[in-house]
């Protein structure tokens, strides 16, 4: 027993027929590689974004860095006039600190030069 069909079919299938089964499938196709093409350059102009920002991101963060260094000295002296340090015994650390620095500097510099040699 044969069932019933589903409205009328075409009985012949000629060239015309699979052209057109062809063209079908073609502009499916195009038009999901178009669909497609569109994702990458958006993937593409987000990917640009992203390093911009994250570029950006690690210029503030050494800004970040630069503030918290800053604000650091302030604290210390901020204590320093809270517990009526005396303004000698500051400027005392200070040289101290000012001396020592240099003289790390210096050998820096040394062994700067010894290792380009």
């Amino acid at each position: 027993m044969k069932t019933g069909m589903k409205g009328p079919q075409r009985q012949i299938m000629d060239k015309s027929y699979y052209l057109g089964l062809l063209r079908s499938k073609i502009s499916e196709l195009t038009t999901e590689i178009n669909k497609l093409q569109k994702e990458i350059e958006m993937y593409n102009q987000e990917n640009s974004v992203y390093l911009s920002y994250e570029k950006r991101a690690e210029a503030l963060a050494g800004e970040i860095k630069e503030f918290q260094g800053q604000l650091a000295d302030y604290n210390m002296l901020v204590d320093k006039l809270n517990t009526n340090t005396d303004m000698e015994e500051v400027m005392n650390d200070y040289n101290t600190l000012k001396t020592q620095n240099d003289l790390e500097s210096q050998s820096m510099d040394i062994i700067f030069t010894e290792r380009q040699a």
